[in-house]
Parts: structure tokens; C-alpha cells; sequence
């Protein structure tokens, strides 16, 4: 199976606290790529940016937070 079919790229409210997480979804043995954020804003464009580099879909578990 190739890697673009095979991970995706998740959105979500932080559970502990205010903002956001990314998180690659299974997760990367070699790499290190979540990340946590202030703002939707920036989660999304972290998102968006794996996402073209890799072909990894989005799942955006916010409802499109505002």
C-alpha cells in the first residue's frame, strides 16, 4: 500500500487545554510531524501543507471551527 493512501491528517480540538492538534494519523515511525496550535488558522495551514506535500487527506474532526 502506498503512503498516500495510507495516512491521513487530523484536525482536532486540543483535549487538555485551548486550540489546536494536528496529528498524522497512523503515525510516522522516523517522524515527528504533530504539532499543536493557537488557532485553527494555523492548524489548518500546517494541515494544508502536509497535505500537499505528501497527498494526505484531511479529517477534520472541528466541525470548521471558526
Amino acid at each position: 500500500m502506498n503512503q498516500t493512501s495510507q495516512h491521513s491528517i487530523e484536525i482536532a480540538h486540543e483535549v487538555f487545554g485551548v486550540g489546536f492538534d494536528v496529528r498524522i494519523k497512523p503515525p510516522l515511525a522516523d517522524k515527528d510531524w504533530d504539532r499543536e496550535f493557537a488557532t485553527y488558522r494555523e492548524a489548518r495551514g500546517w494541515a494544508g501543507g502536509l497535505r500537499m506535500t505528501h497527498g494526505w487527506k484531511i479529517i477534520d474532526r472541528t466541525g470548521g471551527a471558526s
